[in-house]
């Protein structure tokens, strides 16, 4: 319970200032109304068959209490937080009341700048002195907010420090700012703000956690994310946690070939990574799953990318998708593309996405680069993004050939409004291309030329369209429904 610095601030990745070996535990005190603390200088590491416990599954951390893991780096990724080949980490925090699984929610009325309560979705039992992060609602990425409770959580309602910019929660036209708990009462972070630690969990780690905020995670200057899972065989778990202040990525599936192994993120948040170099709220890098491996995302949200060209999803490599899925994911505030698909191995059979909301980011709400094919989207609503809502880029591949896109379908809605060229932005080469609800508009606050703009050629089907009805904040495309 006192910041004691324990070890000798070795850097290499052979030594360390705590290790758990087979048939070691560490296990975290559960009393109430206690701030726990362990303070490392040095690489924390649980081996095969050690087991590292910051609250357990049947006891995790009381809500009155906080366990808090910090590493005391003086340069990014000088210590870090390894589960090796057959450790288990075990970290369990709780949700703020009782009864009250909360971990997100939306505007449902207009935030003005210097407003001090919002009115939200949600019954959130978030309290006081609770930190929070609302999405911008413009096409300006970076105007999103991170204030702190002044009192309780009502039914409807979250009283706090005045906001800097203005939030829109209109929920007739989906025009809705996300608004994300910070807080957690269990605990990764580096004592420093700017030189960050990480997680790292092996091929055969295995990995729950619920409830944890990791918190200056993730260098910018070298390659782990603040969460680096390189799981193969191993069972990797994260519900409702929090990733914020990260220099780099937030989480990261890297060279994965998952042959029996899961990874599983439900229920979490990304605010505010990539603030020294571009990066992603979370990147499939190089993951290829068995008929026996799978990657499930379901219920995240991804908020303000800070550097370069940070994108919230990002899509690059190996991955042929047969057990990959993204259920409903929110973006928004991402310095380029909310959602960007660089596949190598083109074939995404058996991938189904969304529901996805994707907003208010500089580039594109979803774009597609390299040759991809196969995917299946459910809803998909992209609005107010600072180039267009959907868009095929005409990228020229080593091979000297240009993008080829095929038997892409939307099966649900494809709303797109209010984005700066067009709704739907077709510049490479499409095939069967499907959409079974298009919904192209303007808003009252942001013209979008197009609705639909064919520069690539693109064989397709609409089977439904709705162009240009102005309905409450919603207004006909500026320049040509198609174009």
């Amino acid at each position: 319970t006192v910041a004691t610095d324990y070890g000798d601030a070795a850097t290499s990745a052979y030594v360390y200032a705590l290790q758990i070996s087979k048939n070691g535990t560490l296990t975290w005190g559960t009393a109430a109304a206690t701030a726990y603390l362990l303070r490392l200088s040095g690489h924390l590491k649980v081996y095969s068959g050690g087991l590292y416990n910051q609250g357990t599954v049947a006891t995790p951390i009381p809500r009155d209490s906080t366990a808090q893991l910090e590493f005391d780096c003086a340069a990014d990724n000088a210590f870090f937080f390894s589960v090796m080949n057959g450790g288990t980490a075990i970290l369990q925090g709780l949700s703020r009341t009782v009864g009250k699984l909360i971990e997100q929610t939306l505007l449902t009325a207009n935030l003005a700048a210097a407003g001090i309560q919002s009115t939200v979705a949600d019954d959130t039992g978030w309290l006081s002195g609770d930190e929070i992060g609302i999405a911008p609602t413009t096409r300006t990425s970076t105007n999103m907010d991170t204030v702190a409770l002044s009192g309780n959580a009502g039914a409807s309602t979250l009283d706090h420090a005045g906001v800097t910019f203005a939030h829109l929660g209109t929920a007739a036209s989906l025009h809705q700012a996300e608004v994300v708990l910070l807080t957690r009462n269990c605990i990764v972070k580096s004592v420093s703000t700017t030189s960050m630690t990480s997680m790292r969990i092996l091929p055969a780690g295995i990995v729950d956690a619920d409830w944890v905020l990791f918190r200056y995670v993730g260098s910018g200057t070298t390659t782990p994310a603040a969460i680096q899972m390189e799981t193969t065989t191993g069972t990797v778990n994260f519900a409702y946690c929090v990733t914020r202040d990260s220099d780099g990525s937030a989480w990261r599936c890297n060279a994965a070939t998952l042959a029996g192994g899961t990874i599983t993120l439900s229920h979490c948040v990304a605010f505010r990574w990539g603030v020294v170099s571009t990066s992603y709220g979370l990147s499939l890098n190089q993951v290829s799953p068995t008929a026996t491996g799978t990657i499930s995302i379901d219920l995240c949200t991804f908020i303000g990318g800070g550097g370069g060209a940070s994108v919230g999803i990002q899509w690059n490599g190996d991955g042929d998708g047969k057990t990959t899925q993204i259920g409903t994911v929110r973006i928004a505030g991402c310095p380029s593309h909310g959602m960007l698909f660089l596949a190598t191995k083109t074939d995404c059979l058996g991938t189904k996405i969304g529901p996805i909301h994707t907003h208010s980011n500089a580039s594109a709400g979803i774009a597609f680069s390299t040759s991809v094919k196969n995917l299946r989207f459910n809803d998909v609503y992209a609005w107010r993004n600072g180039t267009s809502g959907i868009q095929f880029i005409a990228e020229i591949a080593a091979s000297g050939l240009a993008a080829v896109f095929g038997s892409i379908w939307f099966e649900g809605i494809l709303a797109a409004f209010a984005n700066t060229t067009a709704g739907l932005n077709v510049l490479g080469a499409v095939h069967d291309l499907r959409i079974a609800d298009l919904r192209v508009h303007g808003d009252s606050g942001f013209a979008q030329a197009y609705g639909m703009r064919l520069v690539g050629p693109m064989s397709g089907r609409v089977e439904k369209a709705d162009f240009s009805t102005a309905a409450g904040l919603l207004v006909a495309n500026a320049t040509a429904d198609v174009g």
